[in-house]
């Protein structure tokens, strides 16, 4: 398997959205958003981010992430297809890898829709904290920052 690194555009953006695990459409449910309108803030959080990219597995689109500065911090974001788990080592070094590179506090935000995903956190370096606030659909939203 060949893994290659790609600048996040928006025909790549909709190869990625087109196959989206069914976590990732739970979450924007969640969030009280929709597929299309989480396309156009993944797209603004690329155009913002310090660094951001979508990351293909022998050219097919398998996971889009990047960090977004947020006041005096950035927030990690990220999405992938329903082939996370086929490639959930390559997910997490990459994950791992480039959080390291950020300087400074880094957050991420979830509805933790699986119940594997405070573990998965864990496994890219962060840990949760005590922050918990609320969606615009009303559901729980957790923080987790990076050790």
């Amino acid at each position: 398997m060949t893994y290659t690194e790609h600048p996040v555009t928006p025909e790549l953006l909709a190869r990625l959205w087109a196959n989206l695990w069914d976590r990732g459409k739970t979450e924007f449910e969640r969030w009280g958003s929709s597929m299309d309108e989480e396309f156009h803030r993944f797209l603004t959080y690329a155009e913002n981010a310090t660094q951001s990219a979508i990351f293909c597995a022998d050219g097919a689109p398998v996971l889009v992430a990047g960090i977004c500065p947020e006041g005096n911090a950035a927030f990690t974001f990220m999405e992938a297809t329903q082939d996370f788990e086929r490639h959930y080592v390559f997910i997490v070094r990459t994950l791992r890898r480039r959080s390291k590179t950020h300087k400074g506090t880094l957050y991420i935000y979830s509805v933790l829709i699986h119940p594997l995903a405070e573990k998965f956190f864990h496994s890219i370096g962060y840990e949760r904290d005590e922050w918990v606030g609320q969606t615009a659909a009303k559901w729980p939203l957790y923080r987790f920052k990076r050790k």
